[in-house]
C-alpha cells in the first residue's frame, strides 16, 4: 500500500519554484531532559511560495548562525527572496491522527 508519509517532496514540488520569500526566522533551542536550554542548534524559517498561491510553510535548518536576523529582515520590509538548498518536505500524522507537513534543509541563502 502506498503511504503519503513515505514520500519526500522537493522545494520545486512544494513551491513550484526554486525561489521563495522568507518572512520569518526563529531560533531552535536544544532540549535537555525535556527543557529548553540557551544553546541554539538551528533556525526555523517561515517561507512563502508566490508561484503556489502564496502557500506558507516552515523549514528547519541546522546551522550556527541565521541566514538573516529578525532585525535585518524587518529593515528590509519583512520579506526577502531566498534559495533553499537540500530541501526535503514530508507529511506525518500528529497525535490527533491528522496529516501535518514538515520540512528541513541544508541551508537558506538570502538573494535579495
Amino acid at each position: 500500500m502506498i503511504e503519503i508519509t513515505k514520500f519526500i517532496f522537493t522545494l520545486l514540488q512544494v513551491a513550484r519554484s526554486e525561489q521563495v520569500l522568507l518572512t520569518g526566522c526563529l531560533p531552535i533551542k536544544d532540549f535537555v531532559d525535556g527543557k529548553p536550554t540557551d544553546k541554539i542548534i538551528g533556525y526555523r524559517y517561515t517561507l512563502v511560495a508566490p508561484q503556489n498561491k502564496y502557500e506558507s510553510f516552515t523549514v528547519k535548518v541546522e546551522q550556527a548562525s541565521p541566514a538573516i536576523t529578525p532585525e535585518e529582515l524587518e529593515a528590509k520590509g519583512g520579506t526577502v527572496k531566498c534559495k533553499v538548498k537540500g530541501f526535503e518536505g514530508r507529511f506525518y500524522k500528529d497525535r490527533n491522527n491528522e496529516y501535518q507537513f514538515t520540512a528541513k534543509a541544508e541551508s537558506v541563502e538570502v538573494i535579495a
